[in-house]
């Protein structure tokens, strides 16, 4: 069987203070056996990681790894002058526009069915790992679906490069850090030293080497408790060994998130309601609720509402200002009118929606809860989005990552969410929190009852990036 070139994307969630230290790829030198690899990448003294810290979720693996890249601690605290032009830039508007139009594709096929949750950031940053490695017809696919049309090769890899170093400087009150890294067959795959370099120096994406048909298991392991240590646990296994015997490369990306509601929910007025399903079927579940100021709008002509809830802010220093973390809610004023929300909702939408919530006194509930959304093939719904060579065996190219012929075969996309009255843990929400002090029992303005299922998104509000988007239509429904 003619092996592939294999994408997984994951994407997991969680909320905390400190910077936890980064994890490091299991290493160890590759047996000499294996020289046309390693010859093939003239690096000058190559940064090989120590065996990884202990951790519960790290399983003991034997495969014998050289790792090509600098752990992304080393990496250096954008300047303000480096930040101007990606605030200048539409690039944050073109991953949150391929981001809406994603979603609804997959939201079209399964959110009657589930919760759902995506990583726009996530899926771009692997997707710009495969843009790096094309040419020809399938680099000018990747460009119009992505609609990078304006962006030459360089400056898109430098301002997305620059906002994964902002996303991980984030270290004070919240979290975010952004990990990518390449898993390619020791004996099978020659990897240019060019793209090597390029994605190294862009998105600080770690080459491993590894022997897929040798010691299938060994790597699956290896490469789940890679993702299991830079999720903090809360992604423990994506990959099985067929899978993995399948493959020439994988490139795998996680994203990760923790922090805390700039002011908590008072559990003491936590209870149980009634939420009502797409189906008018009614779950308990528990509520949390409060009342204050909160940024909010009313689209009457759309028939939705919009609530932030904010996270602790951060005082980013290269900028001089706090910034803004927010999950953000779309509620629709029918309870079962999700499908014709997501219908509406898109890029113009959604900053619209944004730009018109103002300071408002009203009363809030809102479900607690824990999702999990994966493993979900993405490859049919990009091509549904018109994103087809990449997948095709013959008219894929991929010569500037590989001399050999080769195509990508699966992307797998996973995530989970923890919201609760401290804060979110996991992977995509959307709750923006406005608090103030509720002793003044002045009559709410509003009532934001988010008691029927709904459509939120976590993103920064200082560069407009939305890190995570989703619809709970069931707070109950915990998948492990």
């Amino acid at each position: 069987m003619k092996k592939s070139l294999n994408i997984t994307i994951t994407l997991p969630f969680a909320l905390s203070f400190l910077l936890a230290c980064q994890p490091s790829l299991p290493q160890v030198p590759p047996a000499s056996s294996h020289s046309p690899q390693t010859s093939s990448q003239p690096m000058a003294s190559p940064s090989v990681s120590e065996q990884p810290s202990s951790s519960s979720s790290a399983p003991s693996v034997e495969p014998r790894l050289k790792v090509l890249a600098e752990d992304t601690q080393t990496q250096p605290r954008p300047s303000y002058a480096e930040l101007q032009p990606l605030l200048d830039s539409p690039l944050v508007q073109k991953y949150n526009a391929f981001g809406f139009k994603l979603f609804k594709e997959i939201f079209a096929e399964e959110g009657h069915l589930q919760n759902l949750m995506i990583s726009p950031l996530s899926i771009m940053l692997a997707l710009a790992l495969v843009y790096n490695g094309t040419e020809g017809e399938s680099k000018a696919e990747l460009e119009k679906v992505l609609e990078l049309e304006g962006f030459s090769r360089e400056e898109f890899n430098r301002l997305s490069g620059l906002l994964q170093r902002y996303l991980n400087h984030m270290q004070e009150n919240s979290q975010i850090e952004v990990a990518n890294s390449l898993w390619a067959d020791i004996d099978d795959i020659l990897i240019l030293p060019d793209y090597v370099r390029e994605v190294g120096q862009h998105y600080n994406a770690r080459l491993a080497l590894v022997d897929f048909q040798g010691e299938p298991k060994q790597v699956a392991d290896a490469i789940n408790g890679w993702i299991s240590q830079k999720t903090r646990g809360l992604i423990d296994k994506i990959l099985s060994e067929d899978q993995i015997r399948q493959a020439l490369l994988i490139l795998v990306n996680t994203v990760y998130f923790k922090a805390k509601w700039s002011s908590p929910f008072e559990e003491i007025l936590s209870n149980k309601n009634k939420f009502t399903l797409l189906d008018k079927s009614v779950k308990e579940s528990i509520f949390m609720n409060d009342y204050g100021y909160f940024k909010y709008f009313k689209d009457n002509y759309n028939s939705f509402q919009v609530l932030s809830l904010y996270y602790e802010r951060l005082n980013y220093k290269p900028l001089g200002q706090d910034l803004n973390l927010a999950m953000t809610i779309l509620l629709p004023d029918q309870q079962t009118g999700l499908s014709e929300l997501m219908q509406k909702i898109d890029q113009n939408q959604w900053g619209e929606s944004l730009q018109k919530r103002d300071r408002k006194r009203g009363s809030l509930s809102f479900p607690r809860f824990e999702a999990t959304y994966g493993n979900g093939h993405v490859e049919a719904v990009l091509e549904k989005m018109n994103l087809i060579q990449i997948f095709d065996p013959i008219k894929a190219n991929f010569r500037r990552l590989t001399p050999q012929k080769t195509y990508v075969s699966q992307i797998l996309h996973s995530t989970r969410i923890k919201v609760n009255e401290t804060g979110t843990e996991a992977a995509a929400v959307t709750v923006v929190y406005y608090p103030v002090p509720s002793v003044d029992y002045t009559p709410a303005a509003f009532e934001f009852k988010a008691d029927h299922p709904f459509f939120y998104a976590i993103h920064d509000e200082t560069t407009g990036l939305i890190l995570f988007m989703g619809t709970l239509i069931n707070p109950e429904d915990v998948k492990k």
